[in-house]
Order: structure tokens, then sequence, then C-alpha cells
């Protein structure tokens, strides 16, 4: 008997994050898993306890995969980056980005992680270290409104004119709206 191919917890992760990008979370399985890597299901679980383990870490993978989405420089403009970054997650990884969507939903602290990273890093952004944690906040949470209804357009094709340069302006223009509201609103406030 030929010896049995081995494995690392990296290469089943990478392809239970393919399986899962192709069909979806109830696509994955320990046997569609053994199948892809010539080997049995037997040594999935010498690295995940249960496939609901193995499920949590593609997940995570997501997640992950989202925030360097979201923090890929693409322009001069953070928030623009931001915003660029989701619109190309959810145009170039459509799956998943809706499994990241319906994770959030379950789970408010997948979200909430993820909204932690990007405040912290536009605090330390030159042009919006200066808004507080809770205006900055605010404007995270418009922008992300906008921009999953966006997203969301995007995929479906309910918007005539889906082009980069279009997303680009109706994400600019939106952005400008919004961030100049909240300075105002810090004027008015005297903070």
């Amino acid at each position: 008997m030929a010896p049995e191919h081995k494995t690392s917890r990296e290469e089943i992760i990478g392809t239970a994050l393919s399986i899962v990008e192709e069909g979806g979370v109830s696509a994955l399985t320990a046997r569609e898993i053994g199948k892809r890597l010539g080997l049995s299901s037997r040594p999935i679980y010498s690295f995940f306890p249960s496939m609901d383990h193995l499920k949590l870490q593609v997940i995570d993978e997501i997640g992950q995969m989202f925030k360097e989405y979201l923090l890929t420089s693409q322009s001069e403009d953070l928030f623009l980056d931001m915003g660029l970054g989701q619109i190309r997650f959810a145009r170039e990884k459509p799956v998943l980005y809706r499994i990241l969507l319906n994770e959030a939903e379950k789970n408010p602290f997948m979200a909430y992680e993820i909204n932690n990273v990007l405040v912290s890093e536009l605090k330390n952004h030159p042009c919006y270290g200066v808004l507080s944690g809770p205006a900055l906040e605010d404007i995270l949470l418009k922008m992300g409104i906008f921009t999953n209804g966006l997203a969301e357009a995007v995929l479906s094709k309910t918007i005539s004119d889906v082009s980069d340069g279009n997303i680009l302006r109706l994400l600019s223009e939106t952005g400008e709206a919004v961030i100049l509201r909240a300075m105002q609103k810090i004027e008015e406030e005297g903070v």
C-alpha cells in the first residue's frame, strides 16, 4: 500500500476556501477536501476537531482577505480605498462577499472587529486623524451602508453603469458629502 499524501493545516484551509468560493459553505465537507487533496478525510481531523472548527477558520480567512482588500491602496484617499476595496472584493469574490455579509449578520463581533481595524487605520492617517473616534465610526457606518448597497447593485447589475469610473465617482461624491457633513457637525458642536 502506498503511503498517504501528507498535508498541512494551511493546505487544508486553502482547499476548503476554494471549495467554499465555488459552492458556498454547504459544499464544504471532509470528503470533498480529502478528494481534492488526494487523501482520506481522516487527516483533516488531526488538524481540526470538527468540520465546524474548520468552517470557522475559513470564515476567519474570508474576513482577513476582506480586510486586505479594504486596506489596499488604490488612490490617495484611505476612505476611498476602503470603498473601492469593498467593491473590488464583491466583484472578484462574490460568493465570499455574500458569505461574509451573512456571517457578519450572525456574528456582530466580526463586523465590530473589522470596523475597529478600519477606525485604527483612519486614526493614524494624516487627513483623518484629526477626527474623533465616534466621528470616524459614524462616517464608516454611513459609508459602509452606502458601499454595501452599491456593491449589491454592482453584483445584481441594477445600476446601468457599473464601470470603474462611475463607481469611483459615486464613492467619491458620497464620501465627500459624508465627510463634509461630519466636519460641519464638529464645527457646530465646537469640538
